[in-house]
């Protein structure tokens, strides 16, 4: 959003100047994640095809196309590496077409606690049809023109399309369908937002999206809360560490029964890298750096020194290297070994030969047992 704004703002004043600020928040985008770059890319330029000629005519049409292609010729080889090292992971096309179709209708991209939430994607998806509706009926009868939906209808099918075929690996991560729906979303409010509703009717729509958006993150607010009690389970391992050490957590399983005993049904593993915001307070070094164990951020691991191989699995299977002495880390942080039997077995059986090898010793062990930290002994 704030690439678009700049890009709109900047090309209503016309100084040749600002292109240099509008490639900084590109490489920036590309910095945070190659999905960003690529919708930034796609909204701004529809909005430069189809954005309504000046009395320049097509010479400014191509003033702004050149604009644009300078601002992002910086980060294209970027994207080019970063295909070529995604390889075939991205040719391989998305499955279930049709439940893909209907999981964006039902706003399956805003699900993360349990079916509850379904009442209210209901809502608000019944909303966002009523307000299309309403703009379907204004185009139709000519109160606004279509030039100025026609850059962000665009985007929005094309944002639709990719949440249903395209496969997850092409921007990186496990969770990347949403987001493609979470975008499209917004650029449909983007687009109604640019047409001249009637002032009740505006009143009715803001009003009925504002007490919908209150009672979903009343429940979401809820949701969260209930997270507190494993969280400050998982801090409190926090006084063992020291800074200027080394520490690898390991989860065991994904955790859903809170220490008070309260049951959290999510989709997302919520604890997997919580281990990343204790190391960031007490200055110590993570071994399961999560941006580093993937293909996509810009700092990676060397070849062959990630630290996990098969993270995806519970537990994750330590890499060959950790066995030398010099690289064995000073602290094991084992989460949810008590909760659940491990995915695993084989893993867990390394991890436990590995305890003995190195004679890691037990420092903590959280009130419930869901938190284990190993030192090893020097």
């Amino acid at each position: 959003m704030l690439v678009l704004g700049y890009w709109q703002r900047w090309t209503c004043n016309g100084k040749n100047s600002g292109i240099w600020g509008l490639a900084g928040l590109i490489i920036l985008l590309y910095a945070a994640n190659p999905l960003t770059y690529l919708v930034s890319g796609l909204l701004l330029g529809l909005l430069a095809i189809f954005q309504s000629p000046t009395k320049a005519g097509f010479a400014a049409f191509l003033r702004r196309t050149g604009w644009l292609l300078l601002a992002y010729l910086p980060t294209l080889p970027l994207l080019g590496w970063y295909f070529w090292q995604k390889g075939t992971a991205t040719s391989a096309p998305a499955q279930h077409y049709g439940e893909n179709f209907a999981d964006w209708l039902h706003l399956e991209p805003l699900a993360y606690f349990g079916s509850a939430e379904g009442t209210y994607r209901w809502l608000v998806a019944g909303l966002i049809l009523l307000a299309l509706a309403g703009a379907s009926w204004q185009l139709l009868r000519r109160q606004v023109q279509l030039k100025a939906v026609l850059p962000w209808a665009t985007g929005t099918l094309l944002l639709l399309l990719a949440y249903i075929i395209l496969p997850d690996a092409i921007s990186g991560g496990s969770i990347i369908r949403p987001r493609w729906g979470l975008l499209s979303y917004l650029t449909i409010l983007v687009a109604l937002g640019a047409l001249p509703w009637m002032p009740r009717l505006r009143l009715f729509l803001l009003g009925a999206g504002t007490i919908i958006a209150i009672i979903f993150l009343g429940f979401r607010f809820q949701k969260f809360a209930s997270l507190q009690n494993g969280l400050a389970e998982y801090r409190s391992v926090s006084p063992y560490l020291t800074p200027g050490t080394t520490l690898l957590p390991l989860t065991y399983a994904q955790v859903t029964r809170m220490p008070n005993g309260q049951d959290v049904k999510t989709y997302i593993s919520i604890f997997s890298h919580a281990a990343s915001y204790l190391c960031i307070e007490k200055d110590v070094f993570n071994y399961d750096n999560y941006e580093a164990n993937t293909e996509y951020f810009p700092l990676t691991w060397r070849p062959g020194c990630a630290p996990l191989l098969e993270a995806e699995q519970l537990p994750a299977r330590l890499a060959p290297f950790l066995y030398q002495p010099h690289h064995a880390p000073t602290y094991l942080l084992l989460w949810g070994r008590q909760a659940a039997p491990a995915a695993s077995t084989t893993n867990a059986r390394q991890i436990a030969n590995y305890i003995n090898h190195f004679g890691y010793v037990l420092r903590f062990r959280s009130a419930s047992g869901l938190l284990e930290l190993y030192q090893r002994p020097f």
